[in-house]
């Protein structure tokens, strides 16, 4: 019993050990070194798509290297003055009470009692 539990605590281990070699070896790449390639993973459909990816991360690096990123906008007149014009609608009402009651009729559900005799 004693080496049964030895056995599956060495493996655990060796397991463990695996999972954290192969965890570090591959580096992940930090925001400032995101890129993409030009079609490095797009096939002949998507290749329009990954053009397209690729301009947008060229345009957000320019933006982010040059610092044009400013708060001015929120305290300029024209932002202050902007009002919220949202309309609050109020929920329809139910439908009738039973959907299946003849249409005129008040819906109410009328109970009848049936007698049945067996021989």
């Amino acid at each position: 019993m004693k080496k049964a539990i030895f056995a599956i605590a060495i493996a655990g281990l060796i397991t463990l050990l695996a999972f954290w070699y192969l965890g570090n070896t591959g580096s992940a790449p930090s925001d400032s070194s995101l890129s993409v390639a030009a079609g490095s993973a797009a096939g002949p459909a998507n290749s329009s798509d990954a053009a397209y990816i690729y301009n947008l991360l060229q345009e957000m690096q320019q933006v982010k290297s040059q610092g044009n990123l400013s708060d001015t906008l929120f305290f300029s007149p024209a932002f202050v003055n902007l009002h919220d014009n949202t309309v609050t609608f109020s929920a329809p009402p139910a439908g009738r009470d039973n959907p299946f009651a003849p249409v005129g009729s008040t819906g109410a559900v009328s109970t009848t009692t049936i007698h049945v005799k067996i021989k």
